[in-house]
């Protein structure tokens, strides 16, 4: 009798523990889906209206980050001409030299980022000597009485023609509004024109100029959501007639987010090229860069005498 007791209280035991370790997996489960369902958004404005916050770069972004600043540099002294032009170069590669320098030994790039920092000094010491001979002083005896030719900022005032992307925000104005989308025009005041970046086709503004020019630079400042750790494409191609459009500028800007928002004011040498539309535009990419602004938009021509 007794050996039975002893039977019947281990077979009690284990069904005791293993009810105990089914009872624990199942409010375990649920509460793991309670936890999950209360931190999912309530609502689609949950998702816009709260912000993201910033990640904390990697070792791959920073080697990105160095490369796009590159590509950037390359792109900008195909046409760089004046001082200023190779000074916004020098630092540019200045920056990707850093960001490539600053990459971990721990890092799988870190070999081929050594090497590019190598190469990317080459190319800084090149545009160096490219500095120097655009501001060595002609001498006396050749030097011309010609007067210095002044260079115009034509797209002042004018009309926004066509655009894309435009949003209406609570707490900005209307994308919509003609009031709100020619403000990008009203230098040397800042605009202010609400967009959702490279989203869906991407977000452009076409400006007609009135009149054909001659122009030997373009000019944006812009913005855009600093939660979202991607590069931003901007293109800016100029035409005659609205329908065959040239491609006068392409610069991938890195994230280099700063209080809350990547900001980029740049005027860009190209070569001289006859245009009275100009498009200014983030094309998609297919990596969402959240709200943008365009706050100003420029255009450069040689005054005519």
């Amino acid at each position: 009798m007794i050996d039975n007791l002893s039977s019947i209280s281990k077979i009690l035991q284990s069904i005791n523990t293993s009810f105990l370790i089914l009872f624990m997996l199942v409010t375990g489960c649920a509460t793991e889906k309670q936890q999950a369902e209360t931190s999912l958004p309530t609502s689609e404005s949950s998702l816009i209206t709260k912000p993201v916050p910033s990640p904390v770069p990697t070792q791959t972004d920073i080697f990105q980050d160095a490369a796009a600043k590159a590509m950037s540099a390359a792109t900008i002294s195909q046409s760089a001409q004046s001082q200023d032009d190779w000074n916004l170069v020098m630092g540019i590669w200045k920056e990707a030299i850093t960001l490539m320098q600053s990459v971990p030994k721990t890092s799988s790039n870190y070999a081929l980022a050594q090497k590019k920092a190598s190469e990317y000094q080459q190319n800084l010491a090149y545009v160096t000597k490219q500095s120097l001979k655009s501001s060595t002083p002609i001498p006396v005896s050749q030097t011309v009485t010609a007067s210095k030719p002044i260079v115009q900022q034509v797209a002042v005032g004018k009309k926004v023609i066509a655009r894309q992307g435009g949003i209406t925000y609570p707490g900005w104005a209307n994308a919509n509004d003609p009031v709100d989308y020619n403000t990008t025009t009203n230098y040397p005041q800042m605009g202010r024109w609400g967009n959702e970046t490279n989203n869906g086709n991407g977000t452009f503004q076409i400006i007609d100029l009135g009149s054909t020019y001659q122009l030997n630079r373009v000019g944006y400042n812009i913005d855009w959501d600093g939660g979202y750790k991607n590069p931003l494409t901007f293109i800016v191609e100029v035409s005659t007639d609205n329908q065959s459009w040239h491609l006068v500028s392409k610069i991938i800007h890195p994230y280099s987010e700063s209080g809350g928002s990547n900001k980029i004011d740049i005027n860009v040498p190209i070569k001289p090229i006859a245009a009275r539309y100009v498009k200014y535009w983030e094309p998609s990419d297919g990596n969402w860069n959240g709200w943008g602004t365009f706050h100003q938009l420029r255009a450069y021509s040689i005054k005519q005498n």
